[in-house]
């Protein structure tokens, strides 16, 4: 269950689904997957450039890609160890246990974020699947990001009000809102923006 303090939640570039967010029917994606567990805070303390990870992945074994890496990564080797949706999963996600998301959420995805099918599925379940609870509220913005936001694309410019950094009114009246009590303009007849 939810702590008694947790009012409202802002889900960024991320997925309820954690085993559906980087394995489909059992076959990883494994670049993907090399590259955020080598970037994830603690694990390097350089980044692992995309060149080297393609190096690394057209090598066999699969199971020796960490090994490849200059540190290792132990959670890879879980990882493939797991291709089947398991008991392992479970604790990582909270699709089995969405009926306890009892607070509005805003969802911010980017339409070149590979996680944003996912979050788009968590959306729609989140709202339909408590229609009494405030999670019902919840709104998703999608805009014109990676899933790495600051990531410049050279052949297309949004403009600067694509900024992502333009997020920050929106997620700042977010919080007011629901933590304040404060208003917040939208239309609830269409929580997708």
């Amino acid at each position: 269950n939810a702590p008694e303090p947790l009012k409202v939640i802002i889900a960024i570039f991320c997925s309820q689904d954690v085993y559906n967010g980087w394995i489909d029917y059992g076959v990883p994606h494994l670049k993907d997957i090399i590259l955020w567990l080598s970037r994830h805070p603690g694990r390097f303390s350089n980044e692992v450039s995309h060149e080297e990870i393609d190096g690394i992945i057209k090598q066999l074994p699969v199971l020796q890609f960490d090994k490849r890496l200059k540190e290792g990564l132990d959670t890879f080797k879980t990882w493939m160890n797991h291709l089947q949706e398991d008991d392992y999963w479970k604790p990582l996600s909270v699709t089995h246990r969405r009926d306890q998301i009892q607070v509005p959420a805003l969802f911010i995805g980017g339409w070149f974020d590979r996680f944003v099918s996912n979050m788009l599925n968590d959306f729609v379940k989140t709202v339909t699947e408590n229609p009494g609870s405030l999670s019902a509220k919840s709104r998703i913005i999608i805009g014109p990001w990676g899933h790495r936001p600051g990531t410049i694309y050279p052949d297309m410019n949004f403009g600067s009000h694509a900024k992502f950094q333009t997020m920050f009114k929106p997620m700042v009246a977010w919080l007011n809102c629901w933590l304040k009590g404060m208003s917040y303009s939208y239309d609830e007849k269409y929580p997708i923006e």
